[in-house]
C-alpha cells in the first residue's frame, strides 16, 4: 500500500506524461567553445516546405550561398550547416526532418533531403520535357 511519503497516484496521473524527450534530428558535432547564431542569419534563411513545386537544390544553392558568408572561430563549416538548415525547413519537410536520427554530418543531411524531396518522378518529368522539347 502506499505510505505518507509516496501517495497513490490518481487515474489522471498515469495517463499524463511526467517528461518530454524532443527527438534529436541530429547528431552535432561538437563545438570546442562558444558561439552565437544571430537572429539576423536565421532571418535571412529561406523556406522550404517540401511542396512539388519547389526545387530541393535551389534551396540547397541558397542555403549554402548564405552559410558561405558567415564565419564563426569555434565552429566548423560542417557543423554551422547542420545547427542552420533546420530553420530553413518548415512544414512537410520540417517534420521529414524530425524523423530523421541518424545523420551526423552536412553530406548525410544534404544527400538524405535531395533523396526524399526530388523524388524520380519529378526526374522523369524534367527528362520527358528535355526530350520532347521542339
Amino acid at each position: 500500500m502506499a505510505d505518507e511519503q509516496n501517495p497513490p497516484k490518481q487515474l489522471k496521473e498515469y495517463f499524463t506524461p511526467a517528461t518530454y524527450d524532443s527527438p534529436t534530428r541530429t547528431h552535432m558535432p561538437t563545438v570546442t567553445g562558444p558561439f552565437e547564431l544571430k537572429h539576423s542569419l536565421i532571418q535571412m534563411l529561406l523556406s522550404f516546405s517540401g511542396l512539388e513545386s519547389e526545387n530541393p537544390f535551389r534551396h540547397v544553392d541558397a542555403f549554402l550561398e548564405i552559410c558561405s558568408t558567415v564565419f564563426l572561430n569555434n565552429i566548423s563549416d560542417d557543423a554551422l550547416r547542420l545547427r542552420l538548415f533546420p530553420f530553413s525547413l518548415k512544414d512537410k519537410a520540417k517534420a521529414w526532418l524530425d524523423t530523421k536520427i541518424n545523420i551526423t554530418t552536412w553530406d548525410q543531411l544534404q544527400k538524405e533531403f535531395l533523396k526524399k524531396f526530388f523524388s524520380i518522378g519529378k526526374l522523369t518529368t524534367l527528362r520527358r520535357a528535355i526530350i520532347t522539347f521542339s
